[in-house]
């Protein structure tokens, strides 16, 4: 399956929109940190993406810009005519695939995960694994704050997500060890209360049933539920998030998202003593308390962690005009190709 596609399903989920038509631009940062920030930096990244999304009911259009501003390529969902087409602005290419062909395709990709699993699972079988416990913590927060933006009174709205793993691992024969790991998601959006997403909410319903992603009646959904029984704490966590942000309505217009992690042991957690060894003169019961005690302080300040990654998402303009018909169809000088999975 094109990731491309996948992307483009994903994103239209997230535009948001109002009851009128919306044009909505924004420009995105991602600035990794540490050893993976200097290999993205010399790839060419950390550099502003601009996109600009449309929606008109259930027509939805999102534009992909390269470096110098130029429009690079756009994506047409279209539910009622139930075709996604992608347009290639270098070309002058577009390519059109059909619902059906696309659930065609998931379906392919849905055995093959399930061949994968049950494949795994046998080879698994009596094999000794390391002992894993997870969990979620999910608060939401309104501080209060509010700015301006676009014209717009937008209030603050913070998600915070505390993941915490432990794994063990045999340190001998005889004795297992417990290595603890996790992730800290925080989210800060401004959300403006006078611009709403019912129309957003309906395309995407109208979408879930179309592409055949309802719960029960297999495809994603049975995936994704899967997942969750598997991780009950991850489920009890979406459905903490759903249930604070029933009454947060409204569009998110600037989002800013920090990851962080963290490992026991993980030297970059503090420049100080966190990964401090043990003495090794000294032993026996009085040897394994002393190194219980450092374990423990080093995971408080291994949980500090360190940021992996920055995101910035930024609204350029966000325009309810009426759209013209034309924004929804392909250049008629463009020659169609063959989508490309």
């Amino acid at each position: 399956m094109n990731n491309r596609l996948i992307l483009i399903i994903a994103l239209t989920f997230l535009v948001s929109a109002s009851w009128a038509d919306i044009r909505h631009e924004k420009e995105t940062r991602m600035k990794f940190k540490g050893m993976m920030g200097m290999m993205m930096k010399l790839a060419g990244a950390n550099k502003p993406i601009r996109s600009v999304d449309y929606l008109s009911g259930y027509r939805s259009r999102s534009d992909a810009f390269d470096e110098k501003g130029k429009l690079e390529s756009s994506s047409i969902i279209d539910l009622d005519a139930e075709t996604i087409t992608q347009i290639n602005y270098k070309d002058k290419s577009y390519s059109v695939l059909t619902f059906e062909e696309w659930k065609a395709k998931m379906s392919e990709v849905m055995d093959k995960y399930k061949s994968e699993s049950a494949k795994a699972e046998a080879q698994s079988e009596g094999a000794e694994h390391p002992g894993i416990k997870g969990s979620f913590d999910v608060n939401v927060e309104r501080p209060g704050d509010t700015q301006k933006i676009g014209g717009h009174q937008t209030e603050k709205v913070v998600i915070l997500i505390d993941m915490k793993g432990e794994a063990e691992q045999p340190e001998s024969a005889d004795n297992m060890e417990t290595q603890a790991f996790g992730m800290k998601v925080r989210t800060e959006s401004w959300v403006a209360r006078d611009l709403n997403s019912d129309e957003m909410q309906a395309f995407g319903k109208k979408m879930v049933e179309k592409l055949g992603m309802v719960p029960g009646e297999g495809g994603l959904a049975d995936i994704v539920a899967g997942i969750q029984q598997q991780n009950p704490q991850l489920a009890e966590a979406m459905e903490t998030v759903q249930e604070k942000m029933k009454d947060l309505d409204g569009v998110a217009l600037n989002v800013y998202t920090t990851y962080t992690t963290w490992a026991q042991g993980d030297q970059s957690a503090d420049a100080g003593d966190a990964g401090e060894e043990t003495p090794k003169s000294v032993g026996g019961m009085f040897g394994k308390f002393v190194k219980k005690k450092m374990q423990d302080r080093n995971k408080d300040k291994a949980e500090e962690g360190s940021v992996l990654l920055e995101t910035t998402t930024e609204t350029k303009a966000y325009d309810t005009s009426a759209l013209s018909a034309e924004v929804f169809k392909v250049p008629a000088d463009f020659t169609q190709k063959e989508w490309k999975m």
